[in-house]
């Protein structure tokens, strides 16, 4: 990788240890703790035939041990709540923000009716790592004395310091990945076992530059009830082949027929300041979007961000301003960020 540039007040935001965080998930490998994201238990026999009715994604189709994105929406098709979940023996486990766990929990409480299926808000019951960067893999090996898993999103079950673990494979703010969940009472061992082999931690100021180079949406930043995954470009998470599920209609309707008025976008930014998100983003003295998230990045010598903007602007290189606490910033609609 490129060091970073000098001399900018951009680039020379970061201290010097978030300057090494962040180089550790780009060359080796950076820990981050993610125990403060919700965990939801779906278990009983119908568990499946259950959150398969429910959720934007295929349940029933997906191997055990193995795991995908997906949306819970409303029935107008808006987003209550994008996840990970995975299949595993005897249960279905949900991986989500942590606010959203007991919202996710009482939506569809509402729909068990004859189902034998049990909601069950576990997230205090998870310790949760991601080792995320190149060699995180084999700082995983190292530590936990096995493989990972070979397939993206896959799980495999892990014994360390006398507890029972589950790795999963999951490339997220690096392309490659492994997230590490078990018991919170002997997270400190398996936490220092992976400090040992090389991994460095990440701290969330960081993480956040990552995610939004990455141009991944985040509930509560860029996501809410107010917006349609297609919107949010959940595509991902959304199967267009299985059968009805809640908000389905409305999702078939802007897939197939008239499409979304509005698309997250990546945003380049003039200047040196960062506007406050949520700011409107301004073209020909109209508000056409608004601007969810912004962060500087040490490989880019302007501000980076994610927004919505109407259709008609969303091409790469669209010009636009976004309203600033006193002025406006000029932005540049991006394909990808010009990272270097």
């Amino acid at each position: 990788m490129t060091g970073p540039a000098r001399g900018t007040g951009i680039q020379m935001t970061l201290s010097k240890v978030a300057h090494e965080q962040y180089r550790a998930v780009l060359e080796s490998a950076g820990l981050l703790d993610c125990s403060g994201r919700g965990k939801v238990r779906v278990t009983g026999p119908d568990r499946v035939s259950f959150l398969h009715a429910m959720i934007s994604n295929d349940v029933q189709e997906l191997a055990e041990d193995a795991g995908r994105s997906a949306t819970l929406l409303t029935a107008n098709g808006r987003i209550v709540a994008d996840f990970y979940f995975y299949k595993l023996a005897e249960e279905i486990l949900v991986d989500l923000e942590g606010e959203l766990a007991a919202r996710f929990v009482t939506t569809l409480e509402k729909f068990v009716i004859m189902d034998d299926v049990t909601l069950e808000d576990a997230g205090g019951r998870w310790g949760h790592l991601s080792l995320q960067g190149p060699a995180s893999l084999d700082v995983f090996g190292k530590a936990a004395g096995t493989e990972p898993p070979a397939a993206e999103l896959s799980v495999a079950r892990v014994d360390f310091g006398g507890a029972s673990w589950l790795a999963v494979r999951k490339g997220f703010l690096h392309g490659v990945g492994v997230e590490i969940l078990g018991p919170p009472d002997a997270l400190s061992g398996l936490h220092g076992a992976l400090l040992d082999e090389g991994a460095l931690p990440v701290g969330k100021e960081v993480a956040e530059i990552l995610r939004v180079e990455r141009g991944i949406p985040r509930y509560g930043a860029d996501i809410d009830e107010n917006y349609y995954p297609m919107e949010a470009r959940l595509d991902h998470a959304v199967s267009l082949t299985k059968g009805c599920y809640i908000g389905q209609e409305v999702v078939a309707k802007a897939t197939h027929v008239g499409g979304v008025n509005r698309l997250l976008c990546r945003l380049e930014l003039a200047g040196e300041r960062l506007p406050e998100p949520p700011a409107p983003i301004f073209a020909g003295g109209k508000k056409v979007g608004t601007l969810t998230s912004a962060v500087r990045s040490p490989r880019c010598p302007r501000p980076i961000a994610l927004g919505y903007l109407r259709r008609a602007f969303t091409a790469p290189g669209t010009r636009v301003s976004v309203q600033l606490a006193r002025g406006e910033a000029g932005a540049e609609v991006v394909e990808r960020f010009r990272l270097q």
